[in-house]
């Protein structure tokens, strides 16, 4: 009789960073604190990817909130700072509601303005864009059509 071995559990969770992010012109734009904040800002989701949200409306996408006080162990406000103004920028996060005045905090969602920044995803959105046009089109040109025979 053969044992099988058991698995260990890995403690906590994990986030998903896709290749083609991390290889995007914009992410290696942005600095290492930013990638940082970015991977926090995953870690704070609920629900999903940060690609699925990237497809909703902006009303319909999951509010977000990182202030300096959860990552001071980390870095300097300053750098906080800087860090999130390269993330939006750069097209992975959308400011929703800008907080600070009487100790509001800031609230950000995941943008896909970062795949127009990146001239390879950039050419894939247009193809894709005008392939739907064409589709459209056609479709509709196909409707009024009798059918063959």
């Amino acid at each position: 009789m053969e044992m099988k071995k058991k698995r260990t559990k890995i403690k906590g969770g994990f986030i998903l960073l896709p290749h083609y992010k991390t290889n995007s012109e914009p992410w290696r734009k942005c600095c290492t604190d930013a990638n940082w904040v970015y991977c926090e800002l995953l870690k704070k989701k609920k629900t999903g990817k940060a690609d699925d949200d990237e497809k909703l409306p902006i009303n319909q996408r999951e509010e977000l909130r990182l202030t300096y006080s959860e990552v001071e162990y980390k870095m300097h406000s300053r750098r906080f700072t800087k860090a999130m103004k390269a993330l939006v920028e750069n097209g992975f996060i959308e400011v929703k509601e800008q907080g600070g005045l009487y100790r509001r905090k800031s609230i950000y969602v995941f943008s896909p303005g970062w795949k127009e920044k990146d001239p390879k995803m950039a050419k894939e959105l247009r193809e894709k864009r005008e392939y739907a046009r064409q589709f459209e089109n056609w479709g509709g040109a196909l409707e009024k059509t009798p059918p063959p025979g």
